[in-house]
């Protein structure tokens, strides 16, 4: 791989996922390297949706520091908070920045990061 990357035949990106399949192969399947190749391009190269997220009911309005704790989104409301503040939170698509937010009771995404998604259902 390292000498098709440095002929310029291979792009590093292309190494990457390639070494990435070939690794999940050998500790976990073939099925479960196309799996993750396939999130990868859908979540990571498309910026789709994830297919499985976890969902969580709301039956009132919550604070959204409460549903990244309560979630397991962040370990702590400091680092919920913290991550708000950096502007790493977005609820359907759009930055949260108020740390105070309280999350409606309607069909929405919460994003935290790049990889952590969850399904806010109403109840």
């Amino acid at each position: 791989l390292l000498a098709q990357i440095e002929a310029g035949t291979l792009h590093p990106m292309e190494a990457k996922k390639q070494l990435a399949w070939e690794i999940t192969d050998i500790f976990y399947g073939e099925e479960a390297a196309h799996e993750g190749s396939a999130h990868f391009e859908r979540v990571h190269q498309e910026r789709k949706l994830p297919e499985n997220i976890p969902t969580l009911v709301l039956t009132e309005p919550k604070g959204l520091l409460d549903i990244m704790v309560d979630s397991e989104l962040a370990p702590s409301k400091s680092q919920a908070r913290r991550l708000v503040q950096q502007k790493g939170v977005r609820l359907d698509d759009v930055i949260v920045d108020d740390i105070g937010t309280v999350v409606a009771v309607r069909d929405q995404i919460l994003q935290v990061g790049k990889r952590r998604f969850l399904h806010l259902l109403p109840g």
